[in-house]
């Protein structure tokens, strides 16, 4: 009987404790946070926007208009606060059956103010919660009985504080040149995550003390310029303050997320950016005619033309298009640099900067930068050296509107190379090829091809890229020197698909080669033009415009010559030494060979020297 007694009392236990742990409250409650979540609990307290909503249902509905008080935790990395069992400041709240009541922070906001929160230093609270994962729960108790009448209902927080902006460019302790219309683009990257509704301080101060440090001086120096906005770019032009030359500016960037009226502090640092330094240099020029030559398909080399008072420079890269992508440097004294390492296959933009300063032990230098430019690194087994860059509009350019009716021979300028428009389809946006001229390289003509591009009516590139290859096994423009060592000028060779018909010159001496079927190229005059046809037939076209032909090669010169001429285009672009003599037997056949007219003897036999193709007899009969 008494183990009865035992079995029965120890099943009453068992009951009662499930009763206590299933037991059903009259009131349901659910928290409900907005996003961004805020890492200030002072957010809560004194935000005028509404941030959170606490949904009161009470599903009892004999409870008539009854007084109740909350009671709110916080848990969570090394926090344990809970509010004060009085809540000072708190309105009384009530509740009836049947009722959603709807509580958001404007009505609790005294539960998250300081003198209500037990647990949490008056310093935890002043800044921003550390990042982790947070509880917040509430209760919710009979105001006259303190009885609890709801669950512990809770919400949990994934804290998480973003990245102020990267700056770009002006870079720290850049030159910029003096100009009497000044355009400097001021860049920088956004690394926010999870903040909404961003937008950009821009501030701009003059530091007056050029001995002080300028982080220093930004922060004790009176605003020059400040702009709110959207984008990640400002153009500073002659609309806003001027700046002086030869003085210092610093400049910084506020990231700030907003939800109506209220400040989401969401960001690292307040959401400023690292402050940058730049001098407006009085005359220190940016290098120009900026080209890249991928030599194989991790490296690249880099080449411009600098100005005689550059001392050093500065050449800046990184992988264009990635977000966040970081930015790699070579610093070197030449006007040519090589940079290795790189991804094949990966689109680059890289910058070249120039220094006039003296080399001083202990100084850091200030550079003056050219526009972005880009290059493509070859995929992976490509065995052709070629140069190529993307010629991008100047970023500058105020005048944008395009120009309509742009025709063969004429010229337009993409960054700092002048474009010399040999073929041209479309009307704005325009697809075609030319050439351009590096001056630094014995003013070689390299072939251009350009797709969908927009050029203003002053002849500039505002829109598109002009791209800029060169392939030895191509029929690109090149200059070779005169072979009949009369003279220093130069012959241009020029292979067209086409059978041609007519060679004709227009007024500003360049060279129309008509065919059959309407085709139709132009080629620049001024020099010695070698021309062949779709079906091997040869035309020469002197500097003054008189065209000679056509020459019909003899039996088994093709080849002779077509090896002389690719002999001679890599010797002059690849700075390849011709291995082996070629000799020729008499002048027709050198001028088949070669389709001019040749004033040599007719024994000849054609060497490199190391400057320039010489003239020697031919020893023996060796044809």
């Amino acid at each position: 009987m008494g183990k009865i007694v035992q079995k029965i009392i120890a099943s009453l236990l068992l009951f009662t404790s499930l009763l206590g742990m299933s037991q059903v409250y009259p009131v349901q409650m659910t928290p409900v946070f907005h996003v961004p979540y805020s890492s200030r609990l002072s957010d809560y307290a004194n935000s005028m926007d509404v941030r959170m909503r606490l949904l009161v249902n009470t599903t009892d509905i004999g409870i008539n208009n009854r007084q109740v008080r909350l009671k709110m935790y916080v848990q969570g990395n090394g926090i344990q606060a809970q509010s004060s069992e009085v809540v000072v400041g708190m309105n009384p709240i009530y509740i009836n059956g049947g009722e959603l009541l709807t509580l958001t922070n404007l009505e609790l906001a005294p539960l998250f103010r300081l003198e209500n929160l037990e647990g949490m230093s008056p310093s935890q609270y002043a800044n921003a919660l550390p990042e982790g994962l947070y509880t917040v729960c509430f209760e919710l108790y009979d105001f006259l009985t303190n009885q609890k009448i709801s669950q512990k209902s809770c919400a949990q927080l994934y804290l998480m504080l973003n990245d102020p902006p990267l700056l770009n460019t002006p870079s720290r302790n850049e030159s910029i040149a003096v100009s009497d219309f000044p355009n400097i683009l001021f860049t920088w990257t956004p690394r926010q995550i999870n903040a909404t509704n961003v937008s950009y301080q821009f501030e701009l101060k003059e530091i007056l003390d050029p001995t002080i440090d300028p982080q220093i001086g930004f922060l004790t120096s009176p605003l020059l310029y400040e702009e709110e906005l959207r984008s990640t770019a400002l153009l500073y032009d002659v609309s806003k303050p001027n700046l002086l030359p030869g003085k210092r500016y610093a400049w910084r960037v506020r990231a700030m997320s907003t939800s109506g009226l209220s400040l989401n502090n969401v960001f690292k640092n307040e959401g400023y950016s690292e402050i940058y330094h730049f001098t407006y240099a009085s005359h220190c020029p940016a290098p120009t005619f900026i080209l890249s030559e991928a030599v194989s398909a991790r490296s690249v080399r880099v080449s411009w033309l600098g100005d005689k008072s550059h001392t050093k420079y500065h050449v800046q890269y990184r992988k264009s298009n990635v977000a966040g992508a970081e930015w790699f440097e070579v610093y070197t004294m030449n006007t040519q640099t090589t940079l290795s390492d790189l991804e094949a296959g990966v689109n680059y933009e890289f910058r070249v900067g120039g220094s006039c300063e003296p080399a001083v032990l202990g100084n850091t230098a200030t550079f003056t930068y050219s526009g972005i430019n880009q290059f493509s690194m070859p995929a992976t087994g490509t065995a052709t050296t070629s140069f190529t860059c993307g010629l991008n509009p100047t970023i500058a350019i105020a005048n944008q509107t395009p120009i309509t009716n742009l025709i063969v021979s004429e010229t337009f300028t993409a960054g700092d190379f002048p474009v010399k428009i040999l073929e041209l389809t479309g009307n704005n946006p325009y697809n075609g090829k030319g050439y351009i001229i590096v001056p630094y390289l014995a003013d070689t003509k390299i072939a251009v091809a350009f797709n969908n591009i927009t050029v203003n009516t002053n002849y500039q590139l505002i829109k598109g890229v002009v791209e800029t290859t060169y392939n030895p096994e191509a029929p690109n423009i090149s200059d070779v020197e005169d072979l009949s060592g009369g003279n220093n000028g130069q012959i241009v060779t020029q292979t067209v698909p086409f059978v041609i018909t007519t060679i004709t010159t227009n007024p500003n001496g360049d060279i129309i080669v008509g065919g059959a079927n309407g085709e139709q190229i132009t080629i620049p005059g001024g020099s010695n033009t070698v021309i062949t046809g779709g079906n091997g037939q040869i035309y020469n076209v002197d500097s003054q415009g008189n065209a000679t032909g056509p020459f019909v090669p003899a039996p088994g010169v093709l080849l002779l010559r077509k090896i002389l001429m690719e002999s001679l285009q890599m010797d002059k672009h690849l700075s390849l030494l011709l291995k082996g003599l070629v000799c020729v037997l008499n002048l027709s056949v050198a001028q088949n060979m070669l389709g001019i007219p040749l004033l040599l003897p007719p024994l000849v036999i054609l060497k490199r020297n190391m400057l320039k193709w010489v003239v020697t007899i031919c020893p023996t009969r060796l044809l």
